[in-house]
């Protein structure tokens, strides 16, 4: 596996910060021979000697070895970065201060199996690339004791796959099963600060 990744910090003003990262993978696998063991239920299509590939339509249900050389590693999106920004505002007459902060995030599509494979339906385990927006504004009293928050999550409301599961991938059979993060929401939060 190879990568880089940068990050960093930097104060603009006094009450103004941003940040960002961005980073880089190659996952590829070199060499990546699979032992397929024989199911119990299919223990006539066994075939211990066959190597193929497993995008193979007549690769070994049964048993065998499958070769995912040139494979990409399951969950690591070759490119990704973030951007943030903050503000402090400084209220007049000791009213505390108001917060304002902004952060998006980009991920490179990813496979959520290591046999980069296709599913019983046809679909493959490949995640699409997704962008995140997150936008808060917090105001905070000036004794630190109160504090109301205005913010959106996913405030483009985009699709983010967080999982791809299909059964017996390289097998073509089973139920596949796609979960996606939290989709756009937005509130308010308002509360005592102990202290």
């Amino acid at each position: 596996i190879d990568g880089v990744e940068v990050e960093g910090v930097f104060a603009v003003t006094e009450n103004t910060e941003i940040n960002f990262s961005v980073s880089w993978l190659d996952t590829g696998f070199d060499e990546f021979l699979f032992e397929s063991a024989a199911l119990p239920t299919f223990p006539f299509l066994a075939n211990p000697g066959d190597i193929r590939a497993p995008s193979d339509p007549t690769a070994p249900l049964g048993g065998g070895t499958l070769d995912f050389a040139g494979n990409e590693l399951a969950r690591a999106p070759e490119l990704t970065y973030s951007f943030g920004a903050q503000h402090i505002l400084q209220l007049d007459n000791g009213m505390g201060t108001i917060t304002f902060r902004a952060d998006y995030y980009w991920q490179d599509e990813q496979w959520f199996d290591f046999d980069n494979g296709i599913g019983s339906d046809g679909a493959d385990a490949l995640g699409d690339s997704y962008h995140n927006l997150d936008l808060k504004a917090r105001w905070e009293s000036g004794n630190e004791s109160y504090f109301v928050e205005v913010f959106g999550q996913n405030v483009t409301d985009e699709d983010q796959i967080q999982n791809i599961f299909i059964a017996v991938a390289f097998q073509g059979l089973g139920v596949d099963l796609t979960t996606s993060n939290t989709p756009g929401c937005r509130g308010v939060i308002s509360s005592k600060i102990n202290t």
